[in-house]
């Protein structure tokens, strides 16, 4: 899969100004009497970009009939107010014709079941969720449309760029946990797939443990089973969709050659999403874009979700510029519930924590309150488009952000020391067990709680090559959540990892099923027993009831796995309660390799414990934090531009906290950029210390140099 080049013309945007804007419309949404106001009021809040959805259903109600009135009036108020706009084509609203004339293309679940179209919560207009894009009439009729469209707004300079779909996955399971699609037309496509895979239908058989007598006999999985079936069905899935961007994709570019094509993924990413349903993959779709961001809802995700979130997407995209493409910009409710109510001052915390993770452009969901279906709320403004605090909120922003716009997008992610792992087969195999993911997801959220609170930012890698092969080299520690399985290429890198100096951490269950899916005969399996120094000598699941694990004199709380370990060479430094070996540490090389015979992280995820704490604060003890405070509830992060610091303090919390921020080796004299106060701070050696209050969820944001 070739990676798509950065597009010249989001260079030039973006050294030209910060992105600060919001969706707009989706058709029908917002009312035409109030898109010249509304616009006006985006302008004077200090945005410079809005997104507009272009629904197939809406704009192409007959055949070859294309409406595109809406959006011309809309691309004309940007140009007045010199606002730019991102064009996102859905196919995923399927016009009435297009279904009346191909009823056989709904997308089919594992239980053989249709999912009928109907409007749905994100899609009103009707179509939703689209057609079984394995069709060929569909992709033909649906590239038609694009290209069309693509063609009518070519040589408008209001245009940033395209996306060619909202949140990439299986579309048919949006809104609705099913395994899909089973279609003819996708079962054709999954056996080309394998075909080109094994060769021949020997080579498959042996991989799958199964016999068949022809291609035309094999059949995807629908049932838990045995796991290589239900890998490569997965997989395929994942490749699938990105086969299907390709086509949208140049749909766009060959008839709007001059504009970037961007993406997001869907809130909390690929990389924290159960596979077997969702079918994301991050880094297979960042490759195909100039820039690639997420949406995010942290009104209605987990504390550490939010900032996890983003550092798959900034990890999932190197070398591009990474955006946050759908901030939460009002209260969420689904229907007649409403669940939370957002004020301006959490929101501007939301936005500088995506500034501060090195996002280049924050655009909000959205503008006005959506007044039509399922999906109502989530506006910056009421109602009525009348401003609130929050609108103040991201005026205030963009004041800052563009004040300095040069210096912030010119501005480097801080360099992590840490990196986490994570690769979508552990995922499927978990889901396919346990019909849900959530085992090696809750333990990657818990880990990153552990290093967040501790001033660790960490980089999020890869434990297979299907997408990406991580350089694990640059990292001084590697934490390995619920590594279930890996690949023999990703157990190469750990050896030599561990061997040239580096710190290895994994939970338990290390390399249960080895590169063939089969259970491995030795765990930690894929030759990585040696490294570890450790065997497994007994194993169970525990129940919701978690286990304890006595390190020095803490007993860390833990839960799912309960291995009792026989140390090969290893030192014992914890144990189960009944004293069987339960954490061991072993030197290899230059390096060490802990080993935790149980899933801690998992449950520091679930319930965060002080004794987790002091473990990982043993662990990381070697690590350098370049800024870090005193109190587990604030965090300190820091960007640099050339030998410029940019540092960031926050709050977490909806309390108010006294802190210390340390900023080590710096003697300069701090500027504070939000509030533009003067800042009392104490030089400490080659160290500056700045204590003061915060308020719940409150930002600083300090330059020096």
């Amino acid at each position: 899969m070739a990676e798509k080049s950065v597009h010249p013309s989001t260079t030039k945007m973006i050294n030209n100004t910060f992105l600060v804007g919001t969706q707009y419309y989706r058709s029908p949404t917002p009312l035409p009497e109030d898109w010249e106001r509304d616009l006006e009021n985006i302008r004077d809040c200090g945005m410079n970009i809005i997104r507009l959805w272009l629904v197939w259903s809406w704009m192409n109600s007959a055949p070859d009939k294309y409406d595109f009135e809406d959006v011309e009036k809309i691309l004309e108020l940007c140009k007045q107010n010199d606002i730019r706009a991102v064009l996102l084509t859905s196919l995923e609203a399927a016009p009435a014709w297009m279904i009346r004339e191909n009823s056989d293309c709904h997308y089919i679940s594992r239980k053989g079941l249709p999912r009928y179209t109907s409007s749905g919560a994100n899609l009103t207009p009707g179509g939703f969720p689209g057609l079984c894009m394995d069709h060929k009439i569909v992709q033909e009729k649906g590239a038609e449309w694009i290209a069309a469209t693509a063609k009518h707004f070519s040589n408008n300079d209001v245009i940033y760029g395209w996306e060619p779909q909202n949140e990439p996955m299986m579309e048919g399971a949006r809104y609705h946990d099913e395994v899909y699609c089973y279609c003819d037309a996708t079962l054709m496509r999954f056996r080309d797939w394998l075909q080109r895979k094994y060769k021949t239908l020997e080579a498959l058989d042996a991989s799958w443990r199964q016999k068949h007598s022809c291609w035309e006999d094999v059949l995807p999985p629908r049932e838990g089973g045995s796991w290589p079936d239900w890998i490569d069905w997965r997989n395929f899935a994942l490749d699938n969709i990105n086969d299907h961007l390709n086509w949208r994709k140049k749909a766009i570019e060959d008839n709007a050659p001059n504009h970037a094509i961007l993406m997001h993924g869907r809130a909390n990413t690929g990389g924290l999403l159960d596979t077997n349903t969702q079918v994301i993959d991050d880094w297979r779709l960042a490759k195909l874009v100039d820039l690639y961001g997420q949406a995010a809802f942290p009104g209605r995700m987990g504390d550490v979700d939010y900032p996890l979130s983003m550092e798959v997407t900034r990890c999932s995209c190197p070398g591009k510029v990474w955006w946050q493409a759908e901030l939460q910009g009002g209260g969420h409710g689904m229907g007649t519930g409403r669940h939370f109510v957002l004020r301006g001052d959490k929101l501007a915390y939301w936005s500088w924590v995506a500034v501060a993770m090195g996002a280049k452009a924050v655009l909000y969901w959205q503008y006005r309150p959506e007044r039509m279906g399922y999906e109502y709320g989530f506006g910056l403004t009421d109602l009525d488009g009348s401003g609130t605090d929050r609108t103040e909120a991201v005026k205030k922003l963009s004041v800052v952000l563009n004040k300095h716009a040069d210096l912030f997008n010119a501005a480097k992610e801080q360099t992590n020391e840490v990196a986490l792992t994570c690769g979508p087969n552990s995922y499927i195999i978990h889901g396919v067990s346990e019909f849900m993911a959530t085992a090696p997801i809750d333990s990657i959220k818990g880990i990153y709680a552990v290093l967040m609170e501790g001033d660790l930012g960490a980089d999020v890698i890869r434990a297979d090559e299907e997408a990406v092969d991580d350089d694990y080299s640059k990292y001084k520690m590697i934490v390995m959540p619920c590594p279930t399985w890996i690949s023999p290429r990703t157990a190469e890198k750990l050896r030599e990892f561990v061997s040239n100096g580096g710190i290895l951490i994994s939970e338990a269950s290390f390399g249960q099923y080895d590169e063939r899916f089969l259970a491995s005969t030795m765990v930690p399996g894929m030759g990585m027993d040696e490294v570890f120094g450790v065997r497994r000598a007994e194993s169970e699941i525990l129940s919701v009831e978690e286990t304890k694990l006595k390190y020095k004199n803490v007993e860390i709380p833990s839960r799912y796995y309960r291995e009792v370990l026989v140390p090969r060479g290893a030192e014992v430094i914890g144990t189960h309660d009944d004293g069987t070996p339960a954490i061991t540490v072993n030197k290899f090389g230059k390096g060490k390799a802990v080993y935790m015979g149980s899933n801690p992280f998992m449950e520091y995820f679930h319930n965060r414990n002080a004794e987790l704490w002091t473990f990982m604060q043993d662990m990381t003890a070697e690590l350098k934090r370049a800024v870090y405070t005193d109190s587990r509830k604030t965090q300190g992060r820091q960007l640099s531009c050339g030998d410029k610091r940019i540092v960031f303090l926050f709050n977490h919390k909806e309390e108010p906290v006294e802190t210390t921020l340390t900023i080590t080796n710096e003697q300069r004299t701090p500027t504070e950029l939000i509030d533009e106060q003067k800042v009392d701070y104490q030089q400490k050696g080659p160290d500056i210390r700045i204590t003061l209050n915060l308020e719940p969820f409150d930002v600083k944001c300090y330059l020096f140099g």
